[in-house]
């Protein structure tokens, strides 16, 4: 069993806080992206803004991002996803698998879901079962509270127009638990949680030139400053 409250560490890393986004963060995700020609200069991207990888995938919680982690084998060898995201919800640990596949490859083709992106999806089957049969090993091993009917993603390609008909067949994949996303979709997120930061602080601000009685004044009608 796992903890009743959320661990300070989860296998040695400390949480990642979800507003802990780089300078410009939104500027250099679509540098980046724009450049990027394969899914590795994106995979360093994450692994040195964990919080942008969040910004999409999970809520405003306890979390824990674990880049090409090894989910190891009891014989030997082990699997390796390129994320397991680890968040600590109102019932426990909720583990996520994220694959992520190149910007420029397609989620789709003319006969249904493209070949790269199948073979994105045999990879989270293969990561599920090896959770599903060696679960309690991988538990004595740190990972809380996983199993195999963890949730994933998979991260292909730029934003695109599709047709209902396209939109249909990357729907599909929700019966197996798997969300099929853009990098764009994510850079949209970014740039979203960006905009709300930005805002916030202007509004905390301009609260705080009109002197400590109206900031007062306020939390107390946000519920966040006692009466005094």
């Amino acid at each position: 069993m796992y903890p009743s409250c959320a661990p300070t560490q989860m296998r040695g890393l400390d949480q990642v806080l979800h507003d802990r986004l780089p300078m410009n963060p939104g500027k250099k995700f679509r540098e980046v992206l724009d450049r990027a020609n394969s899914e590795k200069t994106l995979q360093l991207l994450f692994e040195q803004h964990p919080a942008i990888l969040l910004t999409s995938i999970v809520c405003h919680r306890t979390s824990w991002v674990f880049p090409r982690q090894s989910l190891p084998k009891p014989e030997g060898g082990s699997w390796i996803p390129d994320f397991m995201i680890c968040d600590w919800t109102s019932v426990g640990p909720l583990w996520t698998i994220v694959e992520l596949e190149s910007p420029t490859a397609k989620a789709t083709n003319t006969k249904g879901i493209s070949g790269i992106c199948r073979h994105a999806q045999q990879q989270i089957e293969d990561y599920r079962n090896h959770l599903q049969k060696h679960g309690a090993f991988l538990r004595d091993a740190g990972f809380l509270g996983i199993h195999g009917k963890c949730p994933a993603w998979i991260v292909i390609g730029r934003a695109e127009e599709r047709s209902i008909a396209e939109r249909e067949r990357l729907s599909h994949l929700r019966q197996y638990d798997i969300e099929v996303a853009s990098y764009d979709r994510f850079l949209k997120d970014c740039e979203e949680v960006i905009r709300n930061q930005a805002a916030s602080r202007r509004w905390w601000k301009a609260l705080k030139s009109q002197g400590p009685d109206q900031t007062v004044r306020s939390n107390r009608r946000r519920g966040t400053a006692p009466k005094r």
